[in-house]
């Protein structure tokens, strides 16, 4: 988790393609059974040929190589070997890269990326090389505080979680058993009053207090300092009990939608208490975090999207749920060819036993 969670390695496209639960169905020749006799569609079969958008086409150029850094074509991998996933629950997909183009200076790349047959349920946590980007659903308006993972406390009806500025208990807990244990996120020895310039994600039930100090991606954080988290890798962490001993699992306390990614912890919107009791509350970015600048637009694959505006040079998508990214460069962005991954949560099936649709 963490800082490499939004890269991948080179290699085919199906190998890269994850479905929830294991349920993976539709690859090879019958996931394009729906495409049979629709000949116009064709130029979207050829289109796909033009290369993938997961893997290893992404690297960041060192500043001493290169005097300016732009996007890269050359990155593209071509491939006739794509397939497209049917998803079920939820699940994070790179997809496959269908149109690529840039503009004569290299900062501004748009690229489509389809992520698997629809309607789906919906898409979120979209990334570029890893950065959080604004996201545009159809007809809505344009978000830019994006939803990075939610909270919520089962077992105590006075809990309540809340990111705030200004100053924390000095030992960043209250209430909690002190482990002298390395691993233990409660050290009576340790003095987080250095952490306070930074933000606060605060939890609080049954009397009990965490702090969890949100600190930039270049601060350099001494191990003994468990709830100091310059990644959200590590808050999850922290959260889930996993790596650092804690207490909060066994206090009812829960992920919810975890979104990995490499923006600074910092980057977090502040808020007052509030309620998480069987309630998910989310955190949200900012607004000016790295990434911002570029828009991913979803389309979820129903019957009324409608065709992307560079029709003639790829078709349609009919019944496929894609993203249309318009990438900006920035320095932590990087150069080449960004990989652009979405958490899919996935088709809306027909459960016939109360004739309802749900998402499985």
């Amino acid at each position: 988790m963490g800082k490499g969670g939004g890269k991948g390695g080179k290699g085919r496209i199906g190998k890269f393609i994850g479905l929830a639960a294991g349920i993976a169905f539709g690859f090879g020749g019958g996931a394009w059974g729906f495409l049979k006799g629709v000949t116009a569609f064709s130029r979207v079969m050829y289109g796909l040929s033009l290369g993938m958008s997961i893997g290893g086409l992404f690297d960041k150029s060192p500043k001493q190589s290169t005097p300016e850094s732009t996007f890269d074509s050359k990155n593209n991998t071509v491939t006739s070997e794509g397939t497209i996933p049917i998803v079920y629950g939820q699940t994070k997909v790179g997809g496959l890269q269908t149109f690529h183009k840039m503009d004569v200076d290299g900062k501004r790349l748009d690229k489509d990326v389809v992520l698997c047959e629809g309607k789906i349920h919906d898409i979120f946590g979209v990334t570029a090389n890893g950065y959080l980007t604004s996201v545009q659903r159809l007809n809505e308006s344009k978000q830019t505080n994006i939803p990075v993972f939610g909270i919520r406390n089962n077992k105590y009806p006075d809990a309540k979680v809340s990111i705030e500025n200004g100053h924390a208990e000095k030992r960043g807990f209250m209430g909690h058993a002190v482990e002298n244990s390395q691993q233990s996120i409660y050290q009576d020895n340790v003095d987080y009053s250095s952490f306070n310039k930074f933000k606060k994600l605060k939890l609080t039930a049954n009397g009990k207090t965490v702090y969890i100090f949100l600190t930039d991606d270049n601060t350099t954080i001494d191990l003994q300092y468990s709830l100091a988290c310059n990644t959200f890798g590590k808050i999850y962490q922290i959260i889930l009990g996993d790596t650092y001993l804690s207490d909060l699992q066994t206090d009812g306390w829960e992920l919810v939608n975890p979104v990995i990614c490499q923006n600074s912890p910092s980057c977090l919107q502040t808020f007052g208490e509030s309620p998480c009791y069987k309630r998910d509350v989310y955190c949200l970015t900012n607004g000016g975090q790295d990434g911002n600048n570029s828009t991913v637009y979803t389309y979820l694959g129903g019957k009324e999207q409608d065709a992307p505006s560079q029709y003639l040079t790829t078709g349609g998508y009919p019944n496929m749920a894609y993203v249309h990214a318009d990438l900006r460069y920035s320095e932590k962005m990087g150069a080449g060819n960004p990989t652009v991954t979405a958490i899919v949560q996935g088709m809306i099936v027909y459960d016939w036993r109360d004739k309802q649709y749900k998402i499985l």
